[in-house]
């Protein structure tokens, strides 16, 4: 079962023509074997959807799964017939531009930092940055080593 938020996040691509709603959804294949096998069907779409439309009927139905399983496909498309709903027109407001006293100013008191300067020694040059020198240990084979062993004796 899907929760209606997630639904929504996993939706393509939503519309609706002539009283048809069609929605189209890709549910991403799970990357480890410990996630939950989930199973997206008819009803948890008609949930989700069922907060900005009155579905009447399904006209095409699908059924996603997150794991790859024969005959399944990550994408699927429903289709349901809905309620056209007519919206009434909202009257349009006209724009009044209020004048907005600006606050009295605040006269910030300057404050000035004096950087303090480098103590001048002696003048020496600075040696030369060192180099990252790694020390690698020959290392011989497995082999080499067990006859070097039983040379020495």
């Amino acid at each position: 079962m899907f929760t209606k938020e997630e639904v929504k996040k996993i939706i393509n691509n939503k519309r609706l023509i002539r009283g048809v709603l069609t929605v189209e959804i890709s549910l991403p294949l799970k990357k480890y074997s410990r996630e939950n096998n989930r199973r997206l069907t008819t009803q948890d779409v008609i949930e989700a959807m069922s907060e900005e439309h009155e579905i009447l009927e399904v006209i095409k139905t699908d059924q996603l799964l997150n794991w790859s399983k024969k005959g399944h496909s990550q994408t699927g498309v429903w289709k349901f017939k809905v309620k056209k709903i007519r919206k009434a027109p909202t009257p349009k407001k006209p724009i009044i531009e209020e004048k907005k006293e600006d606050p009295p100013k605040i006269e910030e008191e300057k404050v000035e930092v004096k950087k303090q300067e480098p103590l001048q020694t002696e003048n020496k040059p600075s040696p030369p940055p060192k180099k990252n020198t790694k020390k690698t240990s020959k290392s011989t084979s497995f082999r080499g080593r067990i006859k070097k062993i039983a040379t020495k004796k």
